[in-house]
């Protein structure tokens, strides 16, 4: 039976004992128990430093042994060099942390501007707490490098909208024809990202000519479907199968606008499409046209540009989620791939673990948790869809949860009680990836 259970990080210090010293008794061959260094306490920050000022001298007693030895502790100038270098450490960790807290929070800056506050380092010094200590200046590095590559500020997407207007291979020799004359789709089913970039490419049409998109483009006129991404590719297929259904005409081109596609939405939305319109018998021709396209399909996972661990981390809650999955077996990712969005092998593999474990501990706090939610992201398999694709417009619920879930104002035991670096806003009717 599958068991949703509630852990709650330690906060104890962690002790690590390096050296511990005491003096012979007089009689013993040996100097059991004596050792060359200090003993320090670490929760986190550096708490405390003890090192003893002298040391023992061991020789063998009446019954003979080895010659006796000197485990001496650290001279005063050593002692000073290495509380020294380990300040100079702290130092170090300090700037490094501050610099890389104002930079996340420079790159997400305009994260659903007017809704919320502007993201400030110290918003995002709270997200980062919530992880043990020793991880978060490593997974501060690496959420960093991939934001830079992968969060879409307003700047960005209003330049590549542009661009897109005299694309010559979409719009042919005469563009301002082409816009005139074609029906841009507003027929989103859930969610409001359509509408958001269909509202920026009209900024741009106007801009440029003086005129918005049509509802209705005139017949023989081609067809646009915008929206910031295909992640499953649930969405845009649907809409598109109740649009061919209903009213489309045939033949048509459908001309799909994405700013990122993963590779496999992009194969289901093709396939589902082909096999409606042969329904229908209708002849519709799909166009993609992306931004970026990132790869994510199960035959290239080695590969892969999304969040995909090689194993399962050890963590109690990752085991439970692991037996709700009642027997269905996960792929995992073989190491040694191209990093794509990632810096590095192992940082990666740092950001799925420790997401994964967060993840599945928020998973495991809801009561009734939707089959689709999974650690990193809702998707159908596995661990999570693992997406790190971020608009200026909001978070997709196929990133992980650990980026975007919770209220940090409910009870520590409520399912939303998580503090979001990119707190996302849900929609109605919205329950599963797109």
């Amino acid at each position: 039976m599958c068991r949703r259970s509630r852990r709650q990080a330690s906060e104890t210090p962690e002790r690590r004992t390096i050296a511990v010293a005491s003096p012979r008794r007089e009689g013993q061959n040996s100097c059991r128990g004596i050792r060359l260094g200090r003993t320090v306490l670490s929760s986190g920050l550096l708490a405390g430093i003890f090192t003893p000022p002298t040391g023992f001298l061991c020789r063998s007693g009446p019954r003979g042994g080895s010659h006796g030895e000197l485990y001496g502790f650290p001279a005063p100038a050593e002692h000073a060099r290495l509380r020294h270098n380990a300040l100079e450490d702290r130092s170090s960790n300090v700037s490094a942390r501050t610099k890389l807290l104002a930079s996340v929070a420079g790159t997400i800056r305009d994260y659903r501007a007017d809704e919320i506050p502007e993201p400030t380092p110290d918003h995002v010094d709270r997200w980062i707490r919530q992880f043990e200590s020793p991880v978060q200046l490593p997974i501060l590095r690496e959420v960093d490098h991939v934001l830079k590559k992968s969060y879409y500020s307003r700047e960005v997407v209003e330049r590549g909208l542009g661009s897109l207007l005299t694309l010559g291979d979409l719009v042919g020799s005469d563009p301002r024809k082409f816009w005139r004359q074609a029906t841009v789709f507003r027929r989103q089913g859930h969610g409001a990202s359509q509408r958001d970039f269909v509202a920026v490419l009209d900024a741009r049409l106007a801009r440029q000519w003086g005129f918005s998109s049509a509802k209705r483009g005139d017949i023989g006129g081609s067809f646009v479907y915008l929206d910031d991404g295909i992640f499953t590719g649930e969405r845009v297929s649907q809409d598109l199968e109740k649009w061919i259904g209903e009213s489309a005409p045939s033949p048509a081109i459908i001309h799909l606008i994405i700013l990122v596609c993963h590779t496999l939405g992009k194969y289901w939305v093709k396939k589902r499409i082909r096999n409606c319109a042969e329904k229908h018998g209708k002849t519709i021709e799909i166009k993609f046209w992306c931004s970026t396209t990132l790869e994510n399909r199960k035959l290239f996972s080695k590969d892969s540009n999304v969040l995909w661990p090689k194993e399962a981390p050890d963590d109690v809650a990752v085991r439970e989620f692991q037996e709700c999955l009642e027997g269905r077996e996960v792929e995992w990712r073989p190491a040694g791939g191209q990093t794509g969005v990632f810096s590095s092998e192992s940082a990666r593999s740092l950001l799925e673990r420790e997401f994964v474990i967060a993840g599945a501990r928020l998973v495991a706090k809801a009561q009734s948790p939707h089959p689709l939610m999974r650690p990193l992201g809702y998707s159908r398999f596995g661990f999570g869809f693992g997406s790190m694709t971020v608009t200026f417009r909001n978070c997709p619920n196929n990133a992980p949860l650990a980026l975007w879930w919770g209220d940090p104002t409910t009870p520590p035991a409520h399912p939303l009680h998580w503090y979001p670096l990119l707190p996302r806003k849900i929609h109605p009717g919205e329950t599963s990836g797109r």
